[in-house]
């Protein structure tokens, strides 16, 4: 945590490749950790939107990531709906 509020803006996305990917996993214990992270950090939020975390975890994890960011994090296994205009 402290890396992701020292680390310049610049230098937010290799943090988020670097050790958010590698630390993040499936699991209650760290996805809770995550939430209240994202709880108290909009730093850590925007750092969340920076990491491909969808490929090792359940769908039902990666929506509980998701809704905790408070924006839609990379995924090129989901498809925006026919009804999104930013498509």
């Amino acid at each position: 945590m402290h890396l992701v509020e020292a680390a310049p803006d610049d230098v937010l996305p290799s943090v988020a490749a670097r050790f958010v990917e590698d630390y993040v996993w499936d699991g209650e214990e760290c996805l809770a950790w995550v939430e209240q992270q994202c709880a108290a950090s909009e730093r850590f939020r925007r750092t969340l939107t920076h990491a491909w975390l969808w490929s090792d975890m359940s769908e039902s994890s990666f929506d509980r990531l998701e809704a905790a960011a408070r924006v839609p994090l990379a995924n090129p296994n989901r498809h925006r709906s026919d009804n999104d205009p930013n498509e």
